[in-house]
């Protein structure tokens, strides 16, 4: 929120604050459709979570000229289960997620409106969610459970064992079983488990 506040000031202290880049501009998770809406996942790595960063899957509203006029943030880390609503868009190009990149960091307006999206959810959703679990609430299942199932792109080490990973967002999972779920008193922030059968349980052997 200090970014919004002053931020010459946390530009001279941080430099490369807030500045969002694609995992892959290759095989970007970038997706536009004719009315000017864009779907992305974009990392942000200078404040935490090292090299990878965190990723944000952001939905960006653009007018004729693909000037970006709205933002709002759909989603914090590595989506494993797709967005079948991106699925039916079409992928951007390498030169274009470049564009949309230096269009979110390079012009001040832009960037405002990506910071005050992200800012807002993790200030005024999430410590709702946290005061929930503290309460210990009991969540409930939305939808049916989803199975990740990996393309064989690296034969490695993850966890206990040997196994097919596949990179999401600069990420590596293997198979496994995930569940949307979310607390009846939180319904708009789903929280995404992610369970790999071969793996013992982190509350029981971490």
């Amino acid at each position: 929120r200090a970014w919004l506040v002053a931020p010459f000031v946390v530009e001279r202290l941080l430099p490369g604050a807030f500045r969002l880049s694609a995992y892959s501009p290759a095989a970007a998770a970038c997706f536009a459709c004719p009315s000017g809406r864009v779907e992305c996942t974009l990392r942000e790595s200078s404040l935490i979570g090292g090299p990878k960063g965190i990723p944000f899957h952001l939905s960006l509203t653009r007018d004729a000229q693909s000037r970006i006029i709205a933002a709002s943030l759909r989603g914090i880390g590595c989506d494993l289960c797709g967005d079948g609503e991106a699925a039916a868009m079409r992928r951007m190009e390498e030169r274009d997620v470049s564009l949309l990149c230096a269009a979110i960091n390079d012009d001040s307006r832009v960037r405002k409106l990506v910071v005050k999206a992200i800012t807002s959810t993790i200030f005024d959703r999430l410590p709702n969610v946290m005061r929930a679990a503290r309460e210990g609430e009991a969540v409930e299942a939305c939808g049916a459970e989803e199975a990740f199932l990996p393309r064989e792109e690296l034969y490695g080490r993850e966890g206990s064992s040997m196994k097919w990973v596949q990179q999401v967002s600069g990420y590596f999972f293997a198979q496994s079983r995930l569940q949307r779920v979310r607390f009846a008193s939180q319904p708009r922030v789903r929280l995404l488990f992610y369970f790999d059968p071969s793996e013992p349980i982190n509350s029981e052997e971490p």
